[in-house]
Parts: structure tokens; C-alpha cells; sequence
């Protein structure tokens, strides 16, 4: 898979030209990555990854290190393995009391509302006979879909979004590193922005420089990830014009 951007040849303002400039940056530097994640996005699904996925979604859903989340998700495999299947998730108290022993063995400190979490998600799927397929066809819309999915108690914006991207629907998760880059290159001014503004934006930004929107989002997402949040200012190739220094 090659990825090129498409930047139309004529001078282009800031902030747009810092983004750019991420963009480029990651497009070099992370490759390799945004390949894979965006041949794994287009990816044929099925109903038992689909279930597999949204227990991950689940356990990204707030300020947790990638790494730790691949560990626990892993270690859920490893340990509780085939039983951790939708029906057993939904019904056993048992399966319940093991996922959260994976978690909190995996150093997560609300493990007890992420096991709820998940076992809420599969009581929510019974209505679809098990089959997260069923409920995707029901409604052809995203943001129909996501409304549903936010009915379940605990499910936000941001990990409905998050699950309903990684089975393939083109659209972004608007997180901490997001919020970052769309705020520090002056393109969001309001840091306390609506989730919506932050979306709407990424649609907007997607659709001007002609970029796919996965790509657009993960490398927007891997930027922020390796510099704002390990704090790596003084390496950063927007060090003289980030706006983190005025705030």
C-alpha cells in the first residue's frame, strides 16, 4: 500500500500548513504503521472479531497506554480464552469476576467498571441474537449506530466511535492526542471544544487537502501520541510555532 498526500500546489496558511507538515512527518517516519492499521481497518470483519474489538475499544477508552492495553487484552485471551465469548461474557458471574481479576492484574485502576463495561456491551448484543452484524445492518447510518450504542450505560462518544472506526466505517476518534494537535496548531482555538467541533473539524480538514480520512487521523493521532504526550517539545518540528507555550 502507498500513501502520498495530495497537497495542492498553491500557498497554503497557518495553521492548515503545520498540519501539513504532521501529517508529512508521520507519512515518513510511521509508515509502517498507519500501513498496517489502516490494512487492518479495511479488513473483512466477522461477528466474533467484531465483539473481540469493542472489549479492546473498551479497554482504550480513557488515558491508558496503548501498551497496557494490548497486555490486558491479551492477557484476557490468555487466560480466560475461548470463554470469553459473548454469551458466556453476558450470562457467567464467574467470567465476569475473571475479567476483572485480568484487569486489575494488569494494573488498571477502575477495573471494576471496565469488567461492568463489557459485560454491558454483551447484554447489549442479545438483542441481536449475539451478532454485532445483525445490529450493524439494522442501522446503515454511523451516527444512528453511535446514538445506539451510547444507550449502553457507560458507552461515550468516543468508544462507540472508536469501535465503530476499527471495524471499517470512515470516521475518527477525537482523543487526548487529537484534541492536542487540532488546539497547539491554532486550527481548534477553543480548548474546551465540544467533541462534535473536534469531529466536524477532521471531516472538514479531510476533505480540503484531499486526504483519506483514516490516514489523516492516524497520523494526526500518532504525532501527538509521540511528542505531546511524552512531552517531547524540544524535538518536535513545530517547537517555534506551537501554541502550548501561550496556554
Amino acid at each position: 500500500m502507498e500513501i502520498l498526500l495530495d497537497v495542492p500546489e498553491r500557498k497554503i496558511s497557518e495553521p492548515y500548513f503545520s498540519l501539513l507538515q504532521i501529517i508529512e512527518f508521520s507519512r515518513k517516519n510511521y509508515i509502517k504503521e498507519i500501513e498496517g492499521c489502516i490494512s487492518f481497518l479495511r479488513s473483512k470483519k466477522s461477528p466474533t472479531r467484531e465483539w473481540f474489538e469493542f472489549i479492546y475499544c473498551i479497554l482504550a477508552g480513557t488515558q491508558v497506554r496503548t501498551s497496557t492495553v494490548r497486555k490486558a487484552f491479551e492477557s484476557l485471551f490468555e487466560i480466560i480464552g475461548i470463554d470469553l465469548n459473548l454469551e458466556n461474557v453476558a450470562h457467567s458471574e464467574k467470567i465476569e469476576d475473571r475479567i476483572k481479576f485480568v484487569l486489575k492484574l494488569n494494573g488498571y485502576r477502575f477495573y471494576e467498571s471496565k469488567a461492568n463495561l463489557i459485560i454491558n456491551v454483551a447484554k447489549f448484543f442479545i438483542i441481536y441474537d449475539y451478532n454485532p452484524d445483525k445490529f450493524l445492518e439494522k442501522y446503515k447510518d454511523y451516527k444512528i449506530l453511535r446514538t445506539e450504542l451510547r444507550k449502553i450505560k457507560g458507552i461515550g462518544l468516543k468508544i462507540a466511535s472508536h469501535w465503530l472506526r476499527n471495524i471499517g466505517i470512515e470516521i475518527p476518534i477525537i482523543d487526548s492526542h487529537i484534541k492536542d494537535i487540532l488546539i497547539y496548531t491554532g486550527i481548534i482555538r477553543k480548548k474546551k471544544s465540544a467533541y462534535y467541533d473536534f469531529e466536524n473539524k477532521i471531516f472538514e480538514l479531510s476533505a480540503k487537502f484531499d486526504i483519506n480520512l483514516f490516514i489523516l487521523d492516524l497520523a494526526i493521532w500518532i504525532f501527538g501520541r509521540e511528542f505531546c504526550a511524552n512531552r517531547k517539545c524540544h524535538k518536535c518540528i513545530l517547537n517555534s510555532s506551537c501554541l502550548k507555550i501561550e496556554r
